[in-house]
């Protein structure tokens, strides 16, 4: 089978931050410059991550005065609603955020997760009548949409309901592109979908995207054998052997995905804070 995958910018590092610019530059706009990459995606201002600036070099080596004017200049008649920065940096300390913390930002501490080949550790779920399926997002969409609004109520700091409508109408864009990048995938209880995801092909590895369990229904092994499924068949369709995902470091998904066989593989530092 021919491999068909999103293009990934050249010269980055950070396996996570090349995988995010790889990922939006797609429907995006995606800029090599001196300092570094800027990424935009204007049918989703709300996404921080795929409105960024990431900077090579450490955080210390700039000061947060300077690296806002970048921001704002370079994004300039925008609506992008975040300041979102990131460094490209293996070695950068979170501690070395502290001087853009003081100025009302949030660190962005997270832990890019690679699992080698198709064997994850997933046990049957909890519940019985459990269908695990491919989707279609041109069809499903309200169903899809219902799941990810559920999920996003669930969580400690919800997204909101307009972004989760724009990265869905973002994500049926995206496999829509051409040749298949891709599938979402869901798992059905009694018709109704209570946990989807996505994989997407990025620069010959498969990115893991959107995943979520209805809050009711979490911690009974729906989430893990979802995506055991949903990456056997990916990874058959797409002819890869390696699936990429980033997450909060040292948080409950780290925690779930190493349960899983999921190694780290680099970080993605960075601050963030509404405009």
């Amino acid at each position: 089978m021919s491999r068909t995958t999103l293009q990934v910018p050249t010269g980055v590092r950070a396996p996570g931050w090349r995988s995010d610019l790889g990922l939006h530059a797609a429907l995006g706009r995606l800029e090599a410059i001196d300092e570094g990459w800027r990424c935009e995606l204007p049918s989703v201002p709300d996404n921080p991550f795929g409105n960024v600036l990431v900077l090579r070099g450490a955080p210390d080596t700039r000061s947060p005065e300077a690296v806002i004017a970048l921001f704002e200049d370079l994004f300039r008649g925008t609506r992008v609603s975040h300041v979102c920065i990131g460094w490209d940096d293996p070695t950068a300390d979170v501690l070395s955020l502290a001087p853009f913390v003081d100025q009302g930002f949030e660190a962005i501490d997270d832990v890019a997760l690679a699992l080698e080949g198709t064997d994850l550790a997933a046990r049957t779920p909890d519940v019985g009548g459990l269908r695990l399926r491919r989707l279609d997002l041109d069809l499903e969409t309200d169903g899809v949409l219902a799941c990810e609004l559920a999920v996003d109520e669930g969580r400690t700091s919800p997204y909101g309901r307009v972004a989760v409508r724009e990265n869905l109408a973002w994500c049926r864009a995206l496999l829509a592109l051409g040749p298949p990048l891709g599938a979402w995938y869901g798992a059905e209880l009694d018709g109704t979908l209570v946990a989807t995801l996505g994989i997407v092909s990025v620069g010959g590895e498969g990115r893991l995207q959107s995943v979520g369990t209805r809050p009711a229904l979490r911690n009974r092994g729906i989430g893990r054998a979802l995506i055991a499924w949903a990456w056997r068949d990916a990874a058959a369709r797409l002819d890869l052997d390696r699936l990429l995902l980033v997450t909060s470091r040292g948080g409950a998904g780290e925690r779930f995905y190493r349960r899983m066989g999921f190694a780290a593989v680099g970080r993605n530092i960075g601050v963030l804070r509404s405009r």
